[in-house]
């Protein structure tokens, strides 16, 4: 079990230190120097990389919408009969997105993350048919959503930028109930949807980084001993940043 819980552990930290190398690459944007509406007479002296005015175009516009990348801390509670198994709060988890923007209020891709939901009871005695057990019970649900996300912001315009998402896709369920060293586990994927709203409040004017937060719910359906289905309420805060 100590074994489990220190892999668990491992895992866990080299996720978001893989996530957290992604995102601090995500800010390495490449600036170009500010054109003019229409090149100059001299335009190509001054800038001989661009061969004609028809790339510089496709540059712009290719520029105009990029891709959107956030990487969350998240926090999570579940609900209904996965609550029962796993009352804990979990302060296990993280949260990624990668959305393309198809205009100035929607936006749509992938997002994914984990969570890991633990909860340990003291020692009793279970009365089984025929004998009896003393055990310390471990309880333990480990979800790893992935999903296809759209996201519909409502203002663009101001500072503060609140918007709503919907995720639909699939969650890998793993459960595990220990009794001291003896383990009955099972592991599925099912289908999973997940509804929520943020706000975005950009650091610069160009709104290409800021703080992301959000809250929302998250449902998978799951049978397992006693438990009807997995779901979770979540709170998550993160940077998001514009990747040109």
């Amino acid at each position: 079990m100590k074994k489990e819980m220190a892999m668990k552990t491992i895992r866990f930290i080299g996720l978001i230190l893989f996530m957290a190398v992604i995102s601090i690459s995500s800010f390495a944007q490449v600036f170009y120097p500010p054109y003019p509406p229409y090149p100059p007479r001299d335009y190509h002296a001054y800038h001989p990389y661009h061969d004609n005015d028809d790339q510089y175009a496709y540059r712009n516009a290719s520029n105009s919408h990029p891709l959107l990348f956030s990487l969350n801390y998240n926090v999570a509670g579940t609900l209904g009969s996965a609550h029962d198994f796993v009352g804990n709060v979990s302060p296990r988890g993280w949260y990624a997105s990668l959305l393309y923007p198809i205009n100035a209020n929607w936006a749509v891709g992938l997002s994914g993350g984990y969570q890991d939901y633990y909860q340990k009871i003291p020692r009793q005695v279970y009365h089984q048919p025929g004998s009896d057990i003393s055990a310390v019970q471990t309880h333990v649900i480990e979800s790893i959503p992935i999903m296809a996300t759209g996201q519909y912001s409502f203002s663009t315009d101001h500072f503060l930028h609140p918007y709503v998402s919907l995720g639909i896709g699939l969650n890998n369920i793993d459960y595990q109930q220990w009794w001291g060293e003896y383990k009955q586990s099972d592991n599925r994927w099912k289908f999973a949807v997940s509804p929520a709203v943020g706000l975005e409040v950009p650091f610069t004017k160009s709104n290409s980084v800021g703080l992301n937060i959000q809250a929302g719910y998250a449902y998978s359906p799951y049978n397992q001993n006693g438990i009807n289905n997995v779901s979770n309420w979540f709170g998550r805060i993160g940077l998001f940043a514009s990747l040109r």
